[in-house]
């Protein structure tokens, strides 16, 4: 079945969202970017608060930035807006401090916006480096979706992907029809932050309502057909 993870920005909105139901948690400022880092302080709080309730993941700004060392979660994730021409070599010492059983590479949809490579490039290079996973996301949070710029390709990223037994994650501002589309396409993870906030604001705070109901959207989307007796 597909997992729901939520992206929070403090150990109180970590605790929401498992009490929602979300089966992973993601830590990152949204203040910052897209995947914006949050502090060594709230990630290690955020740590504590899923203790054995959730697995965490924790965005690590882009790649350009060179922030400082990974955090210590069950997996990593950095963008490559404006990365440079030499961005294969510097994931790759990246994924050599980290591992890459906890590596997930990012593929920015709207790649042309912020100058990052194309997804093609990305996603050959994760298969080739075998790291854990991949993650489609819009960078620029300007009322678009993912299906906005990618719908006809996702259907083939995702089988190319999960045929080589990776995860593949889909997030890009899914509220509404939009979460219902990407669930359908049966990804291993939907990522939202914004849909599970107050207002679909994602600087708004985590509500356990809206983790419910996105959960049950899930449930309701993957479950199998009930049996027949006759």
């Amino acid at each position: 079945m597909t997992q729901l993870l939520v992206s929070v920005r403090s150990a109180v909105e970590a605790r929401a969202a498992i009490a929602g139901g979300a089966d992973i948690i993601d830590v990152k400022e949204p203040d910052n970017g897209s995947l914006g880092r949050a502090s060594d302080q709230v990630i290690d709080q955020v740590m504590s608060e899923a203790a054995d309730s959730a697995p965490v993941s924790a965005a690590m700004g882009e790649l350009a930035e060179k922030n400082t060392a990974p955090p210590i979660t069950d997996w990593v994730k950095a963008g490559l807006a404006g990365a440079s021409d030499d961005w294969r070599h510097q994931l790759v010492e990246l994924c050599d401090k980290v591992g890459r059983d906890r590596f997930i590479a990012v593929v920015y949809a709207d790649a042309q916006l912020v100058a990052a490579p194309p997804t093609k490039q990305i996603i050959t290079w994760a298969i080739k480096q075998k790291v854990a996973g991949v993650l489609i996301d819009t960078s620029v949070k300007d009322g678009k979706n993912l299906f906005d710029w990618c719908a006809d390709d996702l259907p083939g990223w995702i089988d190319a992907l999960q045929q080589q037994d990776m995860m593949i994650a889909l997030a890009g501002s899914l509220h509404g029809k939009a979460f219902q589309k990407a669930v359908a396409l049966k990804p291993n993870i939907v990522a939202v932050r914004g849909a599970a906030c107050d207002g679909n604001d994602r600087c708004g705070l985590i509500n356990i309502n809206k983790v419910q109901q996105l959960k049950q959207t899930i449930e309701q989307h993957t479950a199998p057909p009930a049996a027949h007796a006759g």
